[in-house]
């Protein structure tokens, strides 16, 4: 899998990439490569929670989808 470097700019999460993110994460489950993965997604810093026991995403308290579909800061 290709994981953003973490130098690179940040770039809001389109709400129609979520079901693919949802699924990378499912297929990443139990490898060493799950926590990289959800550590580029998850928490109140990418607008996005990802939740272990549903596999969905939910968006951050303080964050909101724009007209273009970006979820953005309030």
């Amino acid at each position: 899998m290709n994981y953003p470097l973490p130098n690179e700019p940040w770039k809001p999460v389109n709400i129609a990439e979520i079901p693919d993110l949802e699924a990378q994460l499912a297929a990443a489950k139990g490898t060493p490569e799950y926590g990289t993965l959800k550590s580029q997604y998850d928490g109140p810093d990418h607008g996005i929670d990802y939740h272990d026991e549903t596999g969905k995403f939910t968006i951050a308290v303080g964050w909101h989808v724009d007209t273009s579909g970006n979820i953005v800061r309030d």
